[in-house]
């Protein structure tokens, strides 16, 4: 079949997922959309990076309430973590964790500033 004959359904990005009665939003959402996010976001480096991909939770001092915080090294937003009575438990899936300490460039490639617009 032709490429050109495919019917295309739907289009877009997914955002949110439905999680009980809380609605989540998607990794891929965080990352093209989290560098907007004004609260709520914790900086991780390397080593907690890879204490994530090896599924630990570690500690961190946050004056927030608990919930899901946007994780960012070298400010580039990497997905969600949730934050519970001081802890970070990582909710990026495992999969996307592996990819991340995997390539080599992906800790030290430069990236291209974002810049957040308001829609005021």
């Amino acid at each position: 079949m032709s490429v050109s004959r495919l019917k295309v359904s739907i289009v877009g990005l997914r955002a949110f997922n439905q999680i009980g009665d809380f609605v989540k939003p998607t990794t891929r959402m965080i990352q093209v959309f989290g560098h907007c996010a004004t609260m709520a976001r914790l900086e991780i480096g390397e080593g907690h990076l890879w204490k994530l991909a090896a599924g630990k939770i570690f500690p961190v001092d946050m004056e927030i309430e608990n919930g899901y915080v946007i994780l960012s090294l070298k400010g580039q937003p990497l997905g969600l973590g949730l934050f519970i009575n001081g802890m970070i438990r990582s909710q990026i899936p495992r999969k996307e964790l592996r990819l991340m300490t995997m390539k080599p460039n992906f800790l030290s490639r430069n990236r291209k500033k974002r810049v957040c617009k308001s829609f005021d």
